[in-house]
């Protein structure tokens, strides 16, 4: 399932622009085999707007922890631009 393809990959010790590279490769490979499940997910949440809660509560949804932490910590010592991880995150998404 893509949640622990995701799971795997943001909490690997490796560098952001490895864990940005492979996420990007997984997404768009899962894409590319379901291409009407975003257009499913965002007919639920239109007809169903407590779906999403539904969906965050769900133990099966990635942790982006180790991930905000890494872009955190890379911010920090100014190795890349300030950014919000949580936009990040919802690019993806």
């Amino acid at each position: 399932m893509m949640s622990k393809k995701i799971t795997v990959i943001l909490n690997a010790e490796d560098t952001l622009e490895a864990k940005i590279e492979k996420f990007t490769y997984e997404y768009i490979s899962f894409m590319i085999k379901h291409p009407y499940l975003p257009n499913f997910v965002l007919q639920e949440l239109n007809n169903n707007p407590e779906f999403l809660k539904k969906i965050a509560e769900n133990e099966a949804v990635p942790s982006f922890s180790a991930f905000k932490n890494q872009i955190d910590s890379l911010v920090k010592q100014n190795k890349i631009r300030a950014i919000d991880p949580n936009q990040l995150i919802i690019i993806w998404l």
